[in-house]
This record gives structure tokens, sequence and C-alpha cells, in this order.
């Protein structure tokens, strides 16, 4: 399984942060603006979601908590964060990542505050679970709060994953505009599993359901 960044948040960030100030400067159909409102909070809490799972792996990958003999692939986004993990030789292991104050990963993205990890198992062994939960945590100016629970749901056939979001909302900089979330999705690799260096070739099953 691959370590990639699926985050978009830039796209949005300044088309959220406008649409929430520009409320009470026009009067578009209610309807219209509403289902608009609803899809934009939905794909930013999904980029949200994603980038969440990018810190998840990489703080495993980072402990030798993966346990795969394939070499995997990271994001450097931990590269300004501190990383604790207890206990040492026991599951299950607790993993706090501290971005502090705040600061810029090599990866190019700001985050503050602190995600705390429950991980059962070994990440790349089938039955594993991670339960995400956040600190006062923030993502280029978003506030995040919420549970997330990953599952690993893989065969010796398949690589595959779900990942269920409870209590989500989520917090827009500056506006103090926020909504809630909730929603579970399962993905499954179709192909591309052997050849974990070459990204190009990935291509993945998606189903699920997120309500805003």
């Amino acid at each position: 399984m691959k370590v990639k960044n699926l985050f978009t948040l830039f796209a949005f960030s300044s088309a959220l942060i406008l649409n929430a100030c520009q409320k009470q400067d026009a009067e578009p159909d209610p309807e219209i603006e509403t289902t608009f409102n609803m899809s934009e909070d939905q794909a930013v809490s999904e980029s949200l979601n994603d980038d969440a799972n990018v810190v998840f792996f990489e703080s495993a990958v980072n402990a030798n908590l993966y346990r795969t003999t394939q070499p995997v692939q990271t994001t450097n986004s931990l590269s300004c964060a501190t990383v604790t993990v207890t206990p040492q030789n026991s599951f299950p292991k607790t993993i706090v990542i501290d971005f502090g104050a705040g600061c810029t990963s090599a990866d190019g993205i700001t985050r503050k505050g602190k995600i705390n990890i429950v991980l059962s198992d070994y990440v790349h062994n089938n039955g594993s679970t991670a339960v995400i939960t956040f600190d006062n945590y923030y993502t280029l100016g978003y506030k995040v709060e919420g549970t997330i629970t990953w599952t690993n749901t893989s065969t010796p056939n398949e690589i595959s994953w779900s990942r269920q979001v409870s209590n989500g909302k989520v917090t827009v900089p500056l506006s103090g505009y926020y909504w809630l979330h909730e929603g579970i999705k399962y993905v499954t690799q179709t192909a591309g599993a052997n050849t974990p260096l070459n990204l190009l070739d990935d291509v993945y099953s998606v189903t699920g359901n997120h309500t805003v």
C-alpha cells in the first residue's frame, strides 16, 4: 500500500472563505446555494480526512508499524512534527503527532495541534484498526474535530480498507463558518499493488456515503 497525499484544500480554501464572506452580500436561489455549499463542504471534509490518513500512514511507516516487505512512498508530512509512540513492545499503541503552535511540513501543508491515534496492530495486518482523534488541530487554518476509525479489510488477493467518520466538524478560518459531517468510505486497490513505487498504475474502487 502506498502513502499518497490526495490533499486538495489549496483550491477550496480561498473559495470557501470567500463564499462565507459573501453570504450576506447576495441573494441567490436558496436551494441552489444550499446544494452548492453542501457539495463544497463535503469536498473539503473529504480532503481533510485524506490528509489525516496521510499523516497516520506516515507516522506508522516511520515507527516501523507498517510491516510490509515492499517499500512505501511517503510525503514528508511529519518533517516538522514531534511523534511519540507508546508502549514500545506491545499493542495497542498510542501515537501522538504534535505540530505544536503551527508549522509547515516538507509537503507544503501547514498544520497545528495534535493528532492522537490508537493503533490495534501493525497497519499491514488484516483486521488492524486505528482510531484517530484531534486535539485543537488545524490544517491550512481549518479546525478539524471528530473521530476517524480506519480498518484494514485486506485479503491475500487484494488491498482494501475502510474509513468511518463520526461526529466530524470542520470550522473555516477567519469566518467561523462550520459544518458537521459523518460517513464511511470503502477503498479497494484494483491495480498497481505490485508496483509500490509507480503511482501512475494505481487504480482504486471507492464506495460509501458521506453526509454534511
